[in-house]
């Protein structure tokens, strides 16, 4: 077997990464933050997470009614990899009904308390997989965020062209990918992963690049013309895109 860039069967199965987040460390599994490390968190650590929910979607938001859609105001809204709702309770705010999505029971457990202590009766939180088949619904906002970029490219590939096909004529998709700075993942680096995720005794958190030719070439595919390109610096060198898109 060559040891070149791939995802090889030690590291392909990244949901069991998360769903191992999900019962350890769920908060950390969101925002890779210290802070966050540990399963409960301090009442101020709390604020401070969801509070940065509501900024991430605050700034979407004014950045879509300026550049996408004035009168921006959904009914129906999809936020795919929702973990604990730390972007579902904002997004409850100005769309009429949520549905959140994540491989993790234990995250979506973890929303469905969250939800309930923001008093948040218009989400809807769904146990799902690449497919999304979960859902039979078109929706008129689609929002993912430090989601894609912890899936294997080949697999998140295919998860994005099915939020394109979910997402309804006339509706608004913010999308979100690492481009540069992940490491290629041969089969060396995944033993000495695996050793990590050991010595560590806790999940391992890969980050994946995307090629932007392909991302690109799906959209337009899809019929979408309209677009919007924010570059992002995700840390730890890794560098970033947020795409907005109208269909």
């Amino acid at each position: 077997m060559a040891l070149k860039d791939s995802n090889f069967i030690i590291l392909k199965d990244t949901d069991t990464q998360w769903k191992k987040f999900g019962k350890s460390i769920p908060y950390f599994g969101v925002l890779s933050n210290q802070k966050y490390k540990k399963k409960t968190l301090s009442e101020d650590d709390f604020i401070e997470f969801f509070k940065s929910g509501e900024e991430e979607m605050r700034d979407i938001y004014r950045y879509i009614k300026k550049h996408i859609k004035p009168d921006f105001s959904p009914k129906s809204s999809l936020d795919f990899g929702c973990g604990v709702g730390r972007l579902v309770i904002p997004i409850s705010k100005i769309s009429t009904r949520v549905c959140g999505v994540d491989v993790s029971e234990e995250m979506i457990n973890e929303a469905r308390r969250n939800c309930d202590r923001y008093s948040v009766k218009n989400a809807t939180l769904f146990l799902s997989d690449d497919t999304v088949f979960c859902l039979h619904e078109k929706f008129d906002f689609i929002n993912t965020s430090k989601v894609l970029q912890h899936i294997p490219e080949e697999r998140g590939q295919k998860i994005f062209a099915r939020m394109l096909e979910l997402l309804d004529v006339g509706g608004v998709g913010v999308f979100d990918f690492c481009y540069y700075g992940a490491p290629r993942h041969s089969l060396i680096n995944q033993i000495k992963m695996k050793l990590n995720i050991y010595l560590k005794n806790e999940p391992l958190m890969l980050m994946h690049n995307y090629n932007l030719n392909e991302i690109f070439h799906q959209i337009q595919e899809s019929g979408i013309t309209d677009m919007h390109v924010l570059m992002s610096d995700k840390g730890h060198k890794h560098l970033g895109i947020r795409i907005f898109l109208a269909k």
